[in-house]
């Protein structure tokens, strides 16, 4: 008798178990998001970041598109997510020129 108590308790268990398995990505998979960019659907805005390889020196006319780029990017944002003292490219320590300012 003591060994089908346990076999009944077992199988209890293991139902729970297998029931909270296949509940939890339903219970716990949070607020919707966006299936193109995995950001959520309402909240906050995310923010632009332009990142710039610059292992290879640069041409004239691609630096200048590259400005061309980084401006037309900042133009389409809101107002809002911008201030006027922040600048628009900030190069990192690595691939700064000589005797250019280093980012902080």
């Amino acid at each position: 008798m003591k060994s089908e108590s346990w076999a009944i308790v077992a199988s209890i268990l293991a139902g729970v178990a297998l029931v909270g398995f296949f509940a939890a990505p339903s219970l716990l998979k949070g607020p919707p998001r966006d299936p193109d960019s995995l950001c959520l659907k309402s909240g906050a805005v995310g923010h632009t970041l332009v990142l710039v390889d610059k292992s290879d020196p640069w041409s004239e006319v691609q630096a200048g598109r590259l400005k061309r780029l980084v401006k037309q990017i900042g133009d389409s944002l809101p107002a809002s997510s911008t201030t006027p003292s922040s600048p628009v490219f900030r190069p990192c320590c690595r691939c700064a020129t000589p005797g250019a300012r280093r980012a902080s």
